[in-house]
């Protein structure tokens, strides 16, 4: 598996990036909305860890221009921003799923396997 994961904070990616690894998963980071960018010209991702708060703009625009695009790899937003409004704001956006900081390692892998394998059986149908 091979995901794109959208986070400024340089500590929790390396963490986040160093857990998936031990499982298996391949995990690209990107700092910024337009590193994102610049990663999906040339790759493909099975899922995308999406912070909201990032330096150039907010991961939410990111995410309506993939809805806005037709892409409909998963998306998992893990952020600090953890109101119920928050959460339902990013998941009637087109978000797949929703994670608050902090977070236990073995739930958002958890969580990455259960929208890849959801949408492996989508394709498949």
């Amino acid at each position: 598996m091979r995901i794109l994961m959208v986070e400024d904070a340089e500590d929790l990616a390396e963490g986040v990036i160093a857990h998936l690894a031990r499982s298996g998963i391949v995990c690209d980071l990107a700092r910024s909305i337009e590193d994102a960018r610049d990663c999906r010209a040339v790759q493909q991702y099975e899922a995308v860890i999406l912070d909201i708060n990032l330096p150039d703009g907010s991961g939410l625009s990111l995410l309506r221009e993939m809805r806005g695009g037709g892409d409909r790899t998963p998306v998992l937003m893990l952020t600090a921003l953890s109101s119920v409004d928050d959460r339902v704001m990013a998941l009637d956006q087109g978000a797949d799923d929703y994670l608050g900081k902090p977070f236990d390692q073995r739930e958002l892998e958890a969580r990455l396997r259960a929208l890849v394998r959801r949408e492996t059986d989508r394709k498949q149908e």
